[in-house]
């Protein structure tokens, strides 16, 4: 949306004066076609925002305890006095841990692996590589392919999955991956990348490098973890793209979310309803058949999970995912 208001009248002129060897103001012009912002909310301006250092300690603090910025931000501001005591805003601790950690990742592993990147680009006409930098020229994430990867996502990439479930790394960054299967129902990796977090920016990123590295060939459907920042980096990037979802992943968030009511009766029939409903009627007679065996009396309702992964059907049961191209 637009922000500008068109207000050109206000306005501030210097002059120099030789013979004071200084600048000084000749004409002021104050007036605007808006209203000033209010002193309460003065702290939100980027010009009197200042992170001071006992809260860039404390956000370090926090973030190595593995405490999250909006847990953290409250926590510190609660500590302050008040948000407009502290003098900046969650997104000002955010954007200061995120040059924490990739300015150690500049001079530690990522050295070692853009090193890697240039030897290999001197040995395979084919390797591709990008790197995101933040505003102080800080690398925040690593895209790459190698010339075999790519040459496989020629030949096999209609189908592709991503994943970033990986965190192996010392940094605990998210390890992305675009694979498939060839011919022979193999395992193949299209391509990878080290990234910084997982927003919509870092996937439209991802997206687009991606894209740019197999020249411009979308992949026909993609199957990935149910995850809203992944899904609109698949908007804005792959718009005529078939988002589905991953069924491992399903069955995964199954036991972390349904606990004990998750046993083998509810797996087998949620198979079912994966791998072979023929269509909407039949995902619906078994999904109800589903929920009275496995939830006599109390159904989805006092279960969220069941009612999000149902609103989202169309993107992981066979009745309508087998209408698009997959592996």
């Amino acid at each position: 949306p637009e922000l500008r208001g068109g207000c050109n009248g206000a306005y501030i002129r210097l002059r120099w004066f030789k013979e004071f060897k200084c600048y000084k103001i000749y004409r002021w012009y104050n007036v605007h076609n808006h209203d000033m912002i209010p002193e309460s909310l003065r702290h939100y301006v980027r010009s009197s925002r200042r992170m001071a250092p006992v809260y860039k300690m404390l956000a370090e603090v926090n973030d190595a305890a593995g405490i999250g910025v909006t847990s953290s931000y409250n926590a510190i501001s609660r500590a302050g006095g008040g948000r407009k005591f502290v003098g900046f805003t969650k997104n000002d601790l955010k954007n200061h841990l995120r040059t924490v950690r990739t300015s150690s990742m500049e001079y530690g592993d990522a050295t070692a692996l853009l090193e890697y990147f240039r030897r290999q680009a001197q040995l395979d006409p084919g390797f591709f590589h990008e790197v995101e930098v933040d505003v102080e020229e800080n690398i925040a994430s690593i895209f790459w392919a190698d010339g075999k990867m790519r040459m496989d996502y020629h030949y096999f990439g209609d189908s592709i999955s991503f994943d970033t479930t990986y965190r192996t790394n010392k940094e605990y960054r998210p390890l992305a991956l675009f694979v498939g299967f060839n011919n022979h129902h193999q395992l193949t990796v299209f391509a990878a990348a080290l990234l910084y977090d997982e927003t919509t920016a870092t996937f439209e990123w991802l997206f687009d490098q991606f894209l740019k590295c197999m020249g411009g060939v979308r992949p026909l459907s993609m199957f990935t973890d149910q995850a809203a920042a992944i899904a609109a980096g698949i908007r804005s990037v792959f718009p005529d793209c078939f988002h589905g979802l991953c069924t491992w992943h399903i069955a995964q968030n199954a036991v972390v979310n349904l606990g004990s009511l998750c046993d083998s009766d509810f797996l087998r029939e949620l198979s079912y309803l994966m791998y072979n409903a023929d269509d909407e009627d039949d995902f619906e007679y078994n999904w109800k058949k589903m929920i009275e065996k496995c939830f006599p009396g109390k159904g989805p309702l006092g279960h969220s999970w069941l009612q999000g992964i149902y609103k989202v059907r169309t993107k992981w049961s066979s009745a309508w995912v087998n209408c698009h191209f997959g592996a």
